[in-house]
């Protein structure tokens, strides 16, 4: 493409696959229409970046969507009338460039049509489309490509690789913007190609291998525990410790008790960074305080465990809007307002506890159990917004946490559900598993199955 000559811009066609290709060239079970219209994407940003005018063609559907791109001039692609109208636009001149889609009868005619004398006609779809023989018979003038990026990798891959490698400079540049895409990490490789062949995306699917995939965290940063003054939040900072991390602070709404003290001192000892910060999880103004003062104080915030945990279990009968709030609150507000204050930041993870209540249920613990729940969905649409997010479905832990708390009351309950104790040594073997991993959602329990 370029950009032509003085004062005059180039014309650029971008003609989008219709729906009818995309079921019938989509028939084997691949989207390649969708990659084609990735593509066309890529393509508005080159054509703009080269100063050229954008004429575009889609279905009345993807019209908006493609005026958003950046294209200038949009026309209809389910019939030929497009053809007289980008002349008129055009002053009768034409277009110096075509990149194609459209195929079926009359389709490359027309766009042929708008093509002005030595023009360039790139083709993008693989089927139905004219040979380098019969484009050379039908006009001479034009300069014909087909793209073939399957064949070129195969026998001269030089070429998408030099290619590819000047995309990223511009990108890193800030001349190219990256397309729309969802992050999934390659553990999930196989859900995400099952989303793709439901064709619920837009965009492109990436596969990503996690950050954490070593177990080095950034000696430069910070990470938040939330409810890390109890001792699974303990447990937790002694990894992010081991891991690299440069600071680490531990959030709570009261000040630490001896045992929090003890750990705190423990891990400083060993050369750990360590900060408390009191803010209840709660309060959006508190949380928002709180991350002022770690942005003041500290490095950037690179990783947050929003580790926060209340019971208050009670038949459905004997329960209240009260005790759902005491339950919920801090988990779902906690969490939301953490991923609305965090959303722009460069973090490595994001990480909430959730609980096999949310999974299996359990009796007495519908509050429990929801906003379980709230924490396993957050995850998964901050992956949709393609930003890290992990939830892990906790059974219960003995030794530790509210449930070792009322760990009498709750025993039976575990017992006849057929679930039992998480030792802490298992718990954090289990954690550093799934973080390294970076699967969306997990669960860790100690389960009887027969029962």
């Amino acid at each position: 493409m370029h950009a032509g000559r003085g004062d005059e811009r180039a014309g650029v066609l971008l003609q989008i696959p219709r729906p009818a290709q995309v079921a019938a060239e989509g028939a084997d079970g691949g989207q390649p229409p969708r990659g084609r219209r990735a593509r066309v994407a890529a393509a508005v940003q080159l054509a703009q970046a080269t100063g050229a005018e954008v004429f575009a063609t889609a279905s009345a559907p993807k019209q908006a969507s493609v005026r958003a791109l950046g294209a200038e001039h949009v026309f209809d692609s389910r019939q030929t009338a497009f053809t007289q109208e980008i002349l008129e636009a055009t002053g009768g001149e034409g277009v110096d460039v075509v990149l194609n889609s459209l195929t079926g009868p009359g389709f490359i005619d027309a766009s042929l049509s708008c093509l002005k004398e030595g023009g360039r006609f790139a083709e993008m779809a693989q089927l139905d489309i004219l040979t380098e023989e019969e484009m050379a018979s039908q006009r001479p003038d034009v300069s014909y490509y087909t793209l073939t990026v399957d064949v070129l990798k195969e026998h001269a891959p030089e070429v998408p690789g030099a290619a590819l490698r000047g995309v990223m400079e511009r990108v890193a540049a800030g001349e190219l913007r990256p397309l729309n895409h969802i992050r999934w990490p390659l553990a999930e490789a196989e859900a995400a190609i099952r989303y793709m062949q439901a064709a619920r995306h837009v965009g492109k699917i990436v596969l990503t291998n996690s950050a954490l995939e070593t177990g080095q965290l950034r000696g430069d940063r910070t990470y938040l525990v939330t409810g890390g003054l109890g001792g699974i939040g303990c447990i937790v900072a002694g990894w992010l410790a081991e891991r690299g991390a440069g600071a680490i602070v531990l959030n709570g709404r009261r000040p630490p008790d001896s045992a929090a003290e003890d750990a705190i001192d423990a891990l400083r000892l060993r050369g750990a960074n360590i900060h408390v910060e009191l803010a209840d999880m709660t309060d959006p103004t508190a949380i928002d305080a709180m991350l002022a003062r770690v942005d003041a104080n500290m490095p950037p915030l690179a990783g947050v465990v929003h580790s926060v945990g209340v019971l208050s279990d009670g038949s459905l009968g004997n329960q209240t809007w009260h005790r759902f709030e005491e339950v919920l609150w801090p988990k779902v507000l906690g969490a939301w307002h953490l991923h609305r204050a965090t959303s722009d930041r460069d973090l490595d993870l994001f990480i909430l506890f959730s609980s096999v209540t949310g999974v299996l249920g359990n009796s007495g613990q519908a509050n429990h159990a929801a906003a379980n729940a709230f924490l396993d969905q957050l995850a998964g649409y901050r992956r949709a917004l393609g930003l890290p997010g992990q939830a892990i479905a906790w059974g219960a832990w003995s030794g530790l946490g509210e449930a070792e708390e009322q760990r009498e009351r709750i025993e039976g309950q575990l017992a006849a559900s057929g679930t039992g104790w998480i030792s802490p040594q298992q718990g954090l073997q289990a954690f550093d598993q799934l973080v390294r991993q970076d699967l969306t959602a997990g669960m860790v329990a100690a389960v009887d199955w027969p029962v």
